[in-house]
C-alpha cells in the first residue's frame, strides 16, 4: 500500500493524478501540499496549505510518510517574468528534491517536465533550459526518479487556455494527433501513466512523449 505526496494538485495534470490516487485501492493516503485550498474532500485526502514555498522544510514530516511523490508544479512561458519562471521551475524543484533525499530516499519521484527540455542547459529557450537544469538536478540527487517529457497535452476536461498558442493548439489537435504519438497526448493518458508508473517503477527513467503514449495504451489494455 502507498502514501502519495502530491504537488500541483490544482493544475491540469495534478487534478487528474489526485483523482486517480483517491480512487485507487493501492493508496491509503494522499497528502497534497498546496497554496490554494482544494475544492474537494475525501477520507484519504490530507491537505497541507503552504503559502510560501520557501518554508517547505516545515513539511518534512509529510515527506517521511511518502512512498510515491508526484511533482506537477509548473508555469507556462510568458505567464510570469523570467526570474519568477526560474524560481518556480528550478528553485522549487531543488527544494523538493533535497527534502526527498533527506526524508524519503526510497520514494519514487515523478517529475512533470516537457518535450524539448535541454539536458545541456545551454538552450536559449527559457523553458528548455530551465527544465533541463531541473531534470539534471533530480537525476544527480535522487535514486528513484521518473521524468516525463510530454509534447502537446490535450485537455480532456474543459479549462481556460493559458495563452493563444494553447488555444490554437487545442483547435488543431485533430491535425496534431495525425502526426503520431511523438507530438501529443491527452491529459488523461498522461496522468494515468504518471500515476501508475509512480507506484511500479524504481530507478531512473526518462520518458519522451512516444514512450508515455505506449505506456498509456498498455495500461488501458490491461484494464479491459
Amino acid at each position: 500500500m502507498h502514501t502519495c505526496l502530491l504537488f500541483g494538485a490544482t493544475g491540469m495534470i495534478g487534478k487528474e493524478v489526485l483523482n486517480r490516487a483517491l480512487a485507487s485501492p493501492k493508496i491509503t493516503k494522499v497528502i497534497c501540499i498546496t497554496r490554494t485550498k482544494l475544492q474537494q474532500s475525501h477520507p484519504k485526502l490530507s491537505e497541507v496549505l503552504l503559502e510560501n514555498f520557501n518554508d517547505l522544510a516545515s513539511c518534512a514530516v509529510h515527506f517521511k510518510q511518502a512512498t510515491s511523490i508526484y511533482y506537477c508544479i509548473g508555469v507556462y512561458t510568458g505567464q510570469v517574468p523570467k526570474p519568477v519562471f526560474e524560481t518556480i521551475t528550478i528553485h522549487y524543484t531543488k527544494l523538493v528534491a533535497d527534502l526527498t533525499r533527506q526524508y524519503a530516499a526510497n520514494a519514487t519521484f515523478c517529475f512533470l517536465s516537457g518535450m524539448g527540455a535541454d539536458s545541456s542547459e545551454t538552450s536559449k529557450t527559457l523553458f528548455a533550459r530551465c527544465k533541463g537544469i531541473a531534470e539534471n538536478y533530480l537525476l544527480k540527487t535522487l535514486p528513484n526518479i521518473l521524468i516525463f517529457r510530454p509534447g502537446y497535452i490535450y485537455p480532456v476536461h474543459p479549462r481556460k487556455a493559458p495563452n493563444l498558442f494553447y488555444s490554437l493548439s487545442k483547435k488543431c489537435y485533430p491535425l496534431i494527433k495525425l502526426l503520431g504519438p511523438k507530438y501529443s497526448i491527452t491529459s488523461l493518458q498522461l496522468a494515468t501513466v504518471f500515476f501508475e508508473l509512480g507506484l511500479l517503477k524504481k530507478g531512473q527513467l526518462l520518458l519522451e512523449n512516444t514512450a508515455i503514449y505506449k505506456s498509456a495504451q498498455q495500461i488501458e489494455a490491461s484494464l479491459v
